[in-house]
């Protein structure tokens, strides 16, 4: 369950095909991969998602739609013990004609996690604590 659309009285709620919290993890350990990083050495990266939520709201002429997330990292060094973690929230808000379809909902739930994902990769903080 990720979320509700409204239409007046009606309210849609809104799911998701996958696991949701998989696919952040499989995506953050791919690119961390790409970025030199080696799976199975000392440092151990806890992906938890803490809150995904999308709600919609039909609205004349205009309706709009928000997004938001909160993932938690948490990086545990096995040799010395140390942990370091922190969370990234993203919120993201469109409008749209009157009201929403299936496919912007997709394309806005998508892009808060891709934008969620980006943030993580790029934050010095994160990976100088994988690079210690």
């Amino acid at each position: 369950y990720l979320g509700q659309k409204s239409f007046g009285d009606q309210k849609v709620n809104i799911t998701a095909d996958q696991n949701v919290a998989e696919f952040l993890k499989s995506k953050i350990n791919e690119n961390l991969v790409l970025k030199g990083f080696k799976v199975g050495e000392d440092k151990v990266v806890e992906v938890h998602l803490k809150t995904l939520a999308f709600k919609a709201k039909r609205g004349f002429p205009v309706g709009s739609a928000k997004a938001n997330g909160v993932v938690r990292i948490i990086v545990r060094n096995a040799v010395s013990g140390d942990t370091f973690s922190k969370d990234y929230v993203l919120e993201s808000k469109s409008d749209h004609f009157i009201s929403s379809f299936k496919s912007s909902d997709d394309q806005a739930i998508n892009t808060l996690l891709q934008e969620l994902v980006k943030g993580i990769l790029e934050d010095d903080e994160f990976l100088a604590n994988l690079s210690r």
